[in-house]
């Protein structure tokens, strides 16, 4: 299914992601009737990675077919422009604004018997996708008793920095750092394993390619593209904030949007000092820079800024340089994706399967 959004596609020279996810802080605040969040003083803090310290992650499953766009209505139905060319060298004037990375989306309505457990989720989700019963995802929802009743004793929804290594394993996801008991967010390494790879029974993904418009505060910067779902994916003025499989996948069980979910997108820019990103949003956040952890907004928050500077990360003048990028919502009511870039890119991302 294709999502659209107003904004015309410009056909300049690409920057790189700088990323925030703004989940609206106000739909995770106190006072709805889900759960509040907990936001200690000091909490999500960036944190400069270094060493090596990543070990190789299991690969889990195979890889879901299809493919989400979220484009311009001037992009609808053209084949001859279907998407980035992801083979070809230089991609910094070649991406037009579309980067390609991949969606898993996760369920917390059904227990792993397949037993309903929101009887309110409409259409059932086994019914949805073909009789397929789908384990429930305790690390989404952590803290909830009444979907969680073996695991929420002990979690919280807030900041949980230092979740992950400060490299990425051999397959290119995040190495889970936690004990076996899992930390305040989390349930244990072989739950966070499935959050990057694709696990039969477990979630479901797809390709998803975000358009992005030249940034009007950075017009003297060819380079200054940026994402906002608040603004973008919707076909409206403004939009309720980055729900891309809304109805599809595993459905919203229940809810007005479908929530749980995870996002990896994989780029390669050359380096010019001066690069900076900002992020701004919530849940989980890491960003990595040559393979090392350069931020960690990790845990399930309310809206908590990060600036990457990627003067201070010891890389080369010239040279090009792997990013990549892991984002989640594991937390009703909010969910917003803002990406901010100034970056020479050379890939355009690519649909994963891990």
């Amino acid at each position: 299914m294709t999502m659209r959004h107003p904004i015309a596609r410009i056909g300049l020279a690409m920057a790189l992601c700088a990323v925030s996810a703004t989940a609206c802080s106000a739909g995770k605040a106190p006072g709805s009737s889900l759960h509040p969040v907990d936001t200690p003083s000091g909490a999500g803090g960036a944190a400069a990675a270094g060493g090596s310290l990543g070990s190789a992650g299991g690969v889990l499953g195979n890889g879901a077919g299809g493919s989400l766009d979220l484009l311009p209505p001037s992009e609808a139905g053209t084949d001859s422009d279907a998407g980035p060319d992801l083979d070809a060298g230089n991609g910094a004037t070649q991406c037009n604004g579309r980067f390609t990375g991949h969606l898993r989306d996760f369920t917390t309505a059904q227990d792993p018997s397949g037993t309903q457990l929101d009887s309110s989720a409409l259409p059932a989700i086994a019914e949805a996708i073909a009789g397929v019963n789908y384990a429930d995802s305790p690390d989404f929802e952590v803290a909830d008793a009444k979907l969680h009743a073996a695991t929420a004793t002990g979690k919280r929804y807030q900041a949980d920095p230092g979740m992950v290594n400060a490299t990425l394993g051999a397959d290119g996801t995040p190495v889970y750092a936690g004990p076996a008991t899992g930390t305040r967010t989390t349930t244990g390494p072989a739950n966070f394993q499935t959050w990057f790879h694709d696990t039969p029974g477990v979630n479901l993904g797809e390709s998803l390619t975000l358009q992005f418009e030249r940034d009007p505060a950075k017009l003297a910067d060819p380079n200054a593209y940026y994402y906002d779902s608040s603004l973008m994916g919707c076909g409206a003025a403004s939009c309720p904030g980055f729900f891309p499989i809304d109805g599809q996948l595993l459905m919203n069980e229940g809810n007005p949007h479908n929530y749980h979910m995870t996002f990896e997108l994989h780029l390669k820019f050359k380096y010019h000092a001066g690069q900076v990103f900002t992020f701004k949003g919530d849940d989980d956040i890491w960003v990595f820079v040559d393979q090392k952890l350069g931020l960690d907004l990790g845990g399930i928050h309310n809206e908590v800024t990060g600036q990457l500077n990627l003067d201070t990360l010891g890389l080369t003048e010239g040279q090009i340089y792997p990013l990549d990028f892991f984002w989640c919502e594991r937390h009703v009511v909010g969910s917003n994706l803002r990406i901010e870039t100034s970056l020479e890119v050379t890939s355009c991302g690519e649909p994963v399967v891990k």
